[in-house]
């Protein structure tokens, strides 16, 4: 049944810095904003994010300065400031190690995205001679350069992103399969133990307005990415609010392809996205396309309802594949929706709604979704804490199962200027298994070191 499929993460993961990325764009804006800076806000809404601030690496013209590996450096480089619960022990040995960072960036226009995480989960129901508890543990390596700024204000960039997993104990079923859910609970859990998961270079033309990437991509970045719930090591673990359980399987993971971007004015972009079908379980591009292909266009829609950006999208794909015919199975053809509307209503919060639907040929794990939140970054004042909301319905492709309900919050703590510690709880109301009578609460905690 649909539920014994090992649910890979499906999103983008380095949207928290998107959406720092956005609010930062949008800060900038004055009463009278200059046009580029309303185009820099629309881009880096549609994860086009041009790095203003930080020089190419080709064409470099940075001075050198004083530097020291062994400079103080109390949080992540990119981060502004954290207000930590205590201080953090392991500074010493990551000074080195950021301000190296801090010189690939100056230098190099080098962005590196180093960090280790992991997450123990429990649930309070499960089927008979089901798991009710298990450990996944992520260590990533994501390296982005900005090559060459062009004379059209363009940019030429470059993406490499390596990943190790582990779920403990090893081999076991996921906790969604344990409760009928035809939603992954942790969308962190994949069953690959090392695999390159991102290697794509992007040409942008006319100030970016216009971008083509190639290479092995993830379709997430370009239909239906939600800046404010697609970070499963920040945000949402249910992968029905951090991506999406309903549009076919090409678009679940990473996988070979290419896709445009286009901006033609600040107000309205268009997104399109070719793909293989099955490269999500290949750990190069020893997959491409024999198995059936993933394509799919979004518009959409940049407004400003009191000068806080607004973005409505609308998505269709289409697909030759679905689980069974990456196995050997017939052929098929099916399409899938997906509509989309997310505001920063505050450089702090955002607040999202998203419902998708899918022909049951190649609908993932279910064949329709709705689900709504927001989420509180800088929560009571705290830099680097936050708070999230979520929930909605997941309607499971399998006839075996029935309509899963979801509630889920989570709560973020920045115990240390590396350290990040979440409480997370998902309610399902019910559970997607008839077997299971009563509501299903499944609790976890995620550590999240960054380098």
């Amino acid at each position: 049944m649909a539920t014994s499929l090992a649910i890979p993460a499906m999103a983008d993961e380095d949207s928290s810095s998107d959406v720092d990325w956005l609010v930062r764009v949008t800060r900038s804006l004055p009463a009278q904003a200059p046009v580029h800076l309303h185009r820099e806000q629309s881009l880096a809404f549609i994860n086009v994010n041009t790095r203003s601030d930080q020089q190419s690496l080709l064409g470099n013209t940075a001075s050198p300065g004083d530097f020291s590996l062994w400079a103080a450096r109390p949080w992540p480089v990119g981060v502004d400031g954290l207000d930590p619960l205590f201080a953090d022990p392991m500074q010493p040995l990551l000074n080195p190690v950021r301000n190296a960072e801090e010189a690939a960036s100056v230098y190099a226009g080098t962005r590196f995205d180093i960090y280790d995480s992991l997450v123990f989960q429990g649930v309070t129901d499960s089927l008979p001679g089901m798991r009710s508890t298990e450990a996944t543990n992520r260590f990533n390596v994501r390296v982005d350069t900005k090559v060459l700024d062009w004379a059209d204000g363009s940019h030429t960039r470059f993406t490499l992103q390596w990943r190790a997993s582990n779920v403990m104990p090893s081999g076991s079923p996921p906790l969604a399969q344990s409760v009928g859910s035809p939603a992954g609970l942790n969308a962190q859990r994949t069953t690959f133990d090392t695999r390159l998961i991102r290697l794509m270079l992007t040409q942008g033309f006319c100030e970016d307005r216009l971008t083509f990437s190639l290479g092995k991509i993830n379709p997430n970045d370009y239909l239906g990415l939600n800046l404010f719930a697609s970070d499963e090591t920040s945000q949402f673990l249910n992968t029905a609010l951090d991506g999406n359980d309903v549009l076919p399987v090409g678009f679940q993971g990473y996988t070979e392809g290419a896709a445009f971007q286009a901006l033609p004015v600040d107000w309205f972009y268009m997104n399109g996205v070719l793909s293989s079908a099955s490269g999500t379980n290949g750990y190069g591009f020893d997959q491409a396309f024999r198995k059936g292909y993933f394509g799919g266009l979004e518009a959409g829609f940049i407004l400003r309802p009191f000068d806080r950006p607004l973005r409505l999208s609308a998505s269709w794909s289409a697909s030759n594949a679905n689980e069974a015919t990456l196995d050997g199975g017939s052929s098929v053809f099916g399409n899938a929706w997906n509509g989309l509307a997310q505001w920063l209503a505050t450089d702090e919060l955002g607040v999202w709604l998203q419902v998708s639907a899918a022909d049951a040929s190649v609908a993932y794990t279910a064949t329709s979704e709705g689900m709504a939140g927001f989420t509180l970054d800088n929560a009571f004042g705290r830099r680097g804490d936050g708070i999230g909301v979520g929930g909605g319905w997941t309607t499971p492709l399998s006839d075996t199962l029935r309509t899963q309900g979801l509630v889920e919050g989570f709560w973020r703590l920045q115990v240390t200027g590396s350290l990040q510690l979440t409480f997370d709880l998902q309610l399902l109301l019910p559970a997607g298994s008839p077997q299971l009578a009563d509501a299903v609460l499944a609790g976890a905690i995620r550590a999240k070191f960054t380098f």
